[in-house]
């Protein structure tokens, strides 16, 4: 299998674990997935495969998953990209009860022979609401493992990925942070740090198993060490911003920057997050990203319109190249004709030259005669 384990058979009736990866984009998800097969977690056959420049180690992300995803945000009118905020009662609109059938059939073939599977897409954040009740219904024990990256290193990564702006980076950070800790409440749940992860991987490894009561197995030290020193080597992470460089970040938010002041507190594990000075705290911010939902769904109308113009000027300027194309073969085929004019009247010249010089040579012969 892609993640080097085998499945088991599940005993009938017992219940099955299920790990969700969440966080925003560039965040060191696929990272962090990829250190859960040192928690015995399953993770399927059918993995996207790394890509040169950009996550050449992979992305440990289910292929069948994330179409998945890809299609109900369509569905939904929107992307991963979008700001727009998606309310709840979106996901239980009727006219998704085709996708509810295909995505539990889809997740039941994957869980059904393992006990404990995990699958990671950042766009798991904002279709929580979608998926929850299918995790239920399939009787699976969902737990949630988010991953933290500064924000500033995100909107870098994404700037230089996607050509996306910074404004918007880190207001789709905050989108799906926020998402992934609103739909996490109550359920087993760890916060970890990419760059902790980097720097202390079984340090990191043992607190998501002691929270997601997973199994860190020991005897593995060798597995340990080969993804410790080379799938975490030092070219995942090209930029680690301070948090005073995000706070000077003139393109952020004030609550960016005490957002993920608090989520590094979590982290470390110097507040819980289900602990009330916590929650409090994160009301507060969950109140300024509130204030800017209209702003964002009209700055999404705005990418949309601007879509569709540099859709429609792709359009002209293809249809303006295909005529420009089609005179350029109607001058090569005048020019062809053109040539073949010229060689005929080359020809003909040819011929007058002759005649006239048999003509010339008659009149010496009339003359002769005189």
């Amino acid at each position: 299998m892609a993640n080097g384990s085998s499945q088991v058979m599940v005993e009938e009736g017992s219940k099955r674990t299920l790990v969700v990866v969440l966080g925003m984009h560039r965040s060191g998800t696929s990272a962090i997935t990829r250190g859960l097969r040192m928690l015995q977690v399953e993770m399927g056959e059918s993995l996207i495969p790394g890509e040169e420049g950009r996550n050449a180690k992979g992305y440990w992300e289910d292929i069948e998953i994330n179409a998945f995803n890809e299609r109900l945000l369509a569905r939904l009118d929107t992307s991963w990209y979008g700001l727009r905020h998606l309310d709840k009662d979106l996901f239980s609109d009727a006219g998704l009860d085709d996708l509810r059938d295909e995505a539990k059939a889809l997740l039941e073939q994957k869980t059904q022979n393992t006990r404990v599977f995990g699958f990671k897409d950042p766009r798991t954040c904002i279709l929580l609401p979608f998926w929850q009740p299918i995790f239920s219904e399939l009787g699976l024990d969902d737990r949630y493992l988010i991953t933290l990256r500064n924000p500033l290193d995100v909107a870098n990564s994404l700037a230089k990925r996607d050509t996306h702006s910074r404004q918007q980076s880190f207001l789709l950070w905050a989108k799906h942070l926020i998402g992934a800790l609103e739909y996490s409440r109550g359920k087993m749940r760890v916060l970890v740090s990419y760059d902790a992860l980097l720097e202390s991987p079984e340090t990191e490894l043992k607190r998501i198993a002691m929270a997601l009561d997973l199994d860190l197995v020991s005897g593995q030290a060798a597995a340990l060490h080969e993804y410790s020193e080379e799938f975490l080597s030092r070219d995942l992470c090209h930029s680690r911003s301070s948090q005073r460089a995000l706070e000077g970040c003139q393109e952020a938010p004030p609550f960016i920057g005490l957002a993920n002041q608090l989520l590094q507190r979590v982290a470390e594990d110097s507040i819980d997050l289900d602990a009330e000075s916590f929650r409090q705290a994160w009301a507060g911010i969950e109140q300024s990203y509130e204030q800017l939902i209209p702003v964002n769904a009209y700055i999404d109308q705005l990418h949309a319109t601007i879509a569709g113009y540099d859709e429609r000027v792709a359009e002209l300027t293809d249809e303006q190249n295909s005529e420009l194309e089609k005179m350029h073969q109607a001058v090569f085929h005048r020019d062809g004709q053109i040539a073949d004019l010229n060689q005929a009247i080359a020809g003909r010249d040819g011929q007058i030259t002759d005649l006239n010089q048999a003509i010339a040579g008659r009149d010496g012969q009339i003359t002769d005669l005189n």
